[in-house]
């Protein structure tokens, strides 16, 4: 979904829409931006990990609150118990963390006229209820969450989960994500990889799209 569908509004997955008002001026001002994204980051790797199997977003909950509870401790902040609170429940209930882009709808509209349509995504329960609130869950005939199966991409096993329930053969598939990673894991599992290249970085030497209806026209050609 990230990248491909929907961005960070925010400009990064590690940070919920109320982070500024709730830790306020003082404490961000006690520390670098290099300092906050390097803890952000580290802090992220141990509460964060999108393999692990979270079966609703009560357990997610608890995952954010400890993910903020450690980068205060990271940072040499007091966080107070209902702070961790209101910052673990903007992280998994606002669904303003998450811009559409503007192709969004409209490509999947138009892809989903020919084809069925797979949502391989590595993400915690929330994404289900953001995306069905969006009117996007539905557009998809199937969908794969990594927090579902306790695999991300690259790892074989979640392109395996997505086919299977496509009832697809790997070779029938068209993958596309905007990492590099993950296109080189689609790929080893027999995908038809496609680089979402929003930013026109030019990062992949195959196929590459800038948007979904951009998509759309490459695969209806």
């Amino acid at each position: 979904a990230g990248g491909v569908l929907v961005a960070p509004r925010m400009g990064d997955w590690l940070t919920p829409v109320r982070f500024e008002e709730i830790i306020g001026e003082t404490r961000l001002a006690a520390v670098s931006k290099k300092q906050l994204k390097r803890a952000m980051e580290e802090s992220a790797r141990v509460y964060l990990d999108e393999s692990l199997l979270l079966p609703d977003e009560t357990w997610e909950f608890a995952a954010r609150r400890n993910y903020f509870v450690d980068l205060a401790r990271r940072l040499g902040w007091t966080l107070t118990d209902r702070e961790a609170d209101v910052l673990a429940r903007d992280m998994t209930e606002n669904d303003a963390r998450y811009d559409l882009y503007a192709d969004t709808r409209s490509g999947l509209n138009r892809l989903r006229e020919k084809y069925p349509l797979g949502l391989l995504s590595d993400a915690m329960p929330s994404l289900q209820r953001v995306m069905d609130n969006a009117g996007l869950w539905e557009l998809f005939d199937q969908t794969v969450l990594s927090c579902q199966i306790g695999a991300t991409k690259p790892d074989p096993a979640a392109y395996r989960a997505i086919a299977e329930k496509l009832e697809a053969d790997p070779a029938q598939c068209l993958f596309c994500d905007d990492r590099v990673s993950n296109l080189e894991g689609a790929q080893k599992a027999g995908m038809r990889p496609v680089h979402m290249d929003r930013e026109d970085r030019r990062s992949w030497p195959g196929e590459r799209v800038r948007d979904l209806l951009e998509l759309a026209r490459l695969v209806n050609a």
